[in-house]
């Protein structure tokens, strides 16, 4: 859910009930919070947006999602 990369929030929804009815199964989605993310915020607020997507897949088809990918991981400063 982003500008540069992927499906804006407004057409998710759309799109999983488009892929139900064309009988693809979603397994999972990823994310990328950007090089050099050294906040773990940023990475709460990207987790609660991929639960939400999870759930919404599981109401919409009554299937689970299986696979979450963060991109690149969390960064430290050193």
């Amino acid at each position: 859910m982003g500008k540069k990369f992927g499906a804006p929030e407004e057409l998710i929804e759309g799109i999983m009930r488009e892929c139900k009815n064309l009988k693809i199964s979603l397994r999972g989605i990823s994310f990328h919070v950007g090089s050099g993310g050294c906040s773990s915020e940023i990475y709460m607020a990207s987790l609660m947006n991929a639960e939400k997507l999870f759930d919404n897949w599981k109401k919409i088809s009554g299937k689970s999602m299986d696979v979450l990918d963060i991109g690149g991981g969390f960064s430290m400063n050193s």
